[in-house]
């Protein structure tokens, strides 16, 4: 996923969820989103660290020696961050990308996905096959035409919300953006596992008794890894581990 400076206040912010994977880069300067993982180019993640990160491919507000935005900053990218551009290159080589609240306008990402696209040519891969997809409050014809081969978008404003000549701009603005937090908490929703929550008390009320039941079972096991930390053995560390994914 991409997220990039425009995204509705409180959109997955806050939410250290699955649905950023073990790569979420990010284009804006917002120290507020932070992933247990670390940053880049921050914190080097490892291979493997299922925890996530986050890469933010402009810099950080709080390390102002490193914030792109200058047109300098911008014609120096390449020799200066050019690692970082290669992992957003081997996303778009390997993943089908979610863009959220980017606008797809930004020089530094043109290029990215035009060595991708060259890549993909030269490797007679599926023409057919677009990078991504981008979540947009409404249609756009100039972002279309320069991103339609590449990219899917699925505006959330709806033939009706068009149609209705008497609402203003920012009533339209609204209520797209409204729809648009709708859709990334059922997007968060999906893509977070089922059980995570099963030893979690806040959610006792939503349990089903299957649910109640292995919780029962697995609150004897708790209460043994109490007592052996997951630095007792490497299969303690293990239950540790499986403990902590069903909100123990």
């Amino acid at each position: 996923m991409v997220l990039g400076g425009s995204a509705p206040a409180g959109s997955l912010r806050g939410r250290d969820c699955d649905l950023l994977g073990p790569a979420g880069p990010r284009l804006n300067l917002d120290p507020r989103s932070r992933r247990r993982g670390g940053e880049l180019p921050a914190a080097r993640p490892t291979v493997g660290d299922r925890r996530g990160w986050l890469l933010k491919l402009h810099g950080d507000i709080h390390k102002s020696d490193g914030i792109v935005l200058t047109r300098d900053d911008y014609l120096s990218y390449p020799e200066q961050r050019g690692a970082l551009r290669g992992i957003v290159q081997a996303l778009l080589l390997t993943r089908h990308m979610l863009f959220v609240g980017f606008s797809m306008t930004d020089d530094n990402f043109a290029r990215i996905a035009h060595d991708v696209r060259r890549v993909t040519a030269m490797a007679d891969l599926d023409a057919d096959a677009r990078l991504g997809t981008v979540l947009a409050l409404f249609e756009d014809e100039a972002r279309e035409l320069m991103w339609g081969k590449d990219l899917q978008t699925v505006a959330v404003d709806s033939p009706s919300d068009r149609a209705a000549d008497t609402a203003t701009k920012d009533e339209r603005v609204a209520v797209a953006a409204r729809r648009h937090e709708i859709l990334l908490d059922r997007l968060v929703l999906e893509a977070a596992p089922a059980s995570l929550h099963i030893l979690d008390p806040t959610f006792d009320g939503a349990l089903s008794d299957v649910d109640r039941e292995a919780k029962r079972s697995l609150e004897s096991l708790v209460a043994d890894a109490k007592r052996f930390p997951a630095a007792a053995s490497p299969a303690w560390a293990e239950v540790h581990a499986l403990l902590g994914r069903l909100g123990g």
